[in-house]
């Protein structure tokens, strides 16, 4: 009987996914419910951080929206070693000036000069979330001790050096490998 209840045990822990937490929830609803737009923030690197000018909304494409779910759901399916933290980058977003709503550019000229920052790199356009005010253009998803406890927008450019601190970061192919591997090894 003891090796029964040993046995169930272990199937119920190797079936367990990854917890959420209600912070991440709610950060989640913010997100990605209903007719989502954004403000797009124009980030000039200056030293020590970012100069950010709100330039107009972008409204999230519905394929855009049915991909981060779908890879929300695979996340919460992947088990994390229970001891550490670890970072996930749940979406890249793209984003040109082209998917931006609002006009911005004050006159021709302007316009040149900000496309040309665009495409030299010296310029980015980043999603901003007004209420909790992370801006980025990676939906980034943080982890610990089995728990995704929230989703925010990081900035693509800094993130290795930001979560430098985490035991490990993962785009979402190294979470399709994980979930692959641990199917193998309950098979």
């Amino acid at each position: 009987m003891k090796d029964l209840i040993k046995k169930v045990l272990k199937e119920y822990v190797e079936l367990n996914e990854l917890d959420r937490t209600s912070h991440y929830i709610d950060r989640l609803r913010q997100r990605l419910e209903g007719n989502v737009k954004f403000p797009i923030m124009l980030a000039t690197p200056i030293k020590g951080g970012l100069d950010t000018q709100e330039v107009g909304t972008y409204t999230l494409k519905e394929m855009d929206r049915l991909k981060i779910m779908d890879h929300l759901e695979l996340l919460e399916r992947v088990d994390f070693p229970d001891d550490g933290s670890y970072g996930v980058k749940i979406f890249q977003f793209n984003i040109e000036t082209t998917d931006i709503e609002t006009k911005f550019f004050r006159d021709r000229d302007h316009e040149i000069e900000i496309r040309k920052g665009l495409l030299m790199d010296k310029l980015n356009l980043y999603i901003s979330d007004p209420e909790t005010e992370s801006t980025g253009d990676i939906l980034f998803g943080i982890v610990k001790q089995q728990k995704l406890i929230t989703a925010l927008f990081a900035r693509s450019y800094n993130l290795e050096q930001k979560y430098s601190h985490f035991d490990g970061i993962f785009d979402m192919d190294q979470v399709w490998a994980m979930r692959d591997k641990q199917r193998f090894n309950r098979s």
